[in-house]
């Protein structure tokens, strides 16, 4: 089970962090992130059912689609993406690199 999710520089989060439970409610205004929560979390399942995951974030097809990298990346952060799952068996984490010069990209590198 996914105790907790830290999303950042990801569409409107600058830095977030969520515990979850067996039953975690989001609510609020919006506009405010509540549906791209859950994109991060299909993001990363389409990108490993495609076997990508160790090499790109797809951000489009055939679970959710973002659009291009300009539209993945947090407007006022830097030019990495990140997400962290923390749960029973542990935590994972994954750092994607947005460039400037591949704003259009339909996929962002893994940053190494």
């Amino acid at each position: 089970m996914i105790k907790k999710v830290r999303l950042q520089n990801f569409k409107s989060h600058a830095s977030t962090e969520l515990e979850t439970g067996n039953l975690t409610l989001l609510c609020g205004q919006n506009g405010v992130g509540k549906s791209s929560v859950f994109q991060a979390l299909l993001l990363l399942r389409q990108s490993h059912q495609k076997s990508r995951l160790n090499d790109v974030l797809d951000l489009n097809r055939p679970l959710c689609e973002i659009g291009t990298a300009f539209d993945a990346l947090y407007q006022f952060g830097d030019d990495t993406i990140q997400f962290t799952l923390e749960g029973d068996k542990g935590r994972a984490h994954w750092e994607f690199k947005y460039e400037e010069n591949k704003r259009n990209a339909t996929f962002l590198k893994v940053e190494k």
